[in-house]
């Protein structure tokens, strides 16, 4: 008979929300308010020994244009998370944004996501797209 010496594991699905769920939660959203024509991409990104992944904008029809948005890494706690925009007009500089937990973690990326500059870009995106549709 094995023997557990693990301890107590009932527990280990609870906490906070990792990082890359909230990501691809807000991929599905932008797909859905696109109906498929800006797609957001959540893809590994090397920082070891911290995990990261970037954050991306893909127009299928334009033969897969993407625009990095930003990168975020953390450690294995998942918190803090860093995010590392790409392009200054996000935020204004690219200096990093640090968020000690899910909720301000969840703060920072409404900023980023819902900027003025993001907006426009989905709006060019989704017009290229449209008309390529179309031709």
């Amino acid at each position: 008979m094995s023997e557990n010496l693990w301890g107590d594991l009932s527990g280990i699905h609870a906490g906070p929300v990792p990082p890359i769920a909230i990501l691809r939660e807000q991929a599905k959203i932008l797909a859905e308010a696109t109906k498929g024509l800006v797609l957001g991409s959540v893809t590994p990104a090397l920082t070891p020994p911290q995990i990261g992944f970037m954050f991306s904008l893909v127009a299928p029809a334009l033969n897969n244009y993407t625009v990095a948005l930003f990168q975020i890494s953390h450690e294995m706690d998942l918190f803090p998370v860093y995010i590392f925009p790409q392009r200054v007009q996000i935020t204004g500089s690219t200096t990093t944004i640090k968020c000690a937990n899910e909720f301000i973690f969840k703060q920072a990326l409404s900023r980023v996501l819902g900027s003025s500059h993001v907006k426009s870009l989905i709006m060019g995106l989704v017009a290229q797209s449209s008309a390529m549709k179309n031709r």
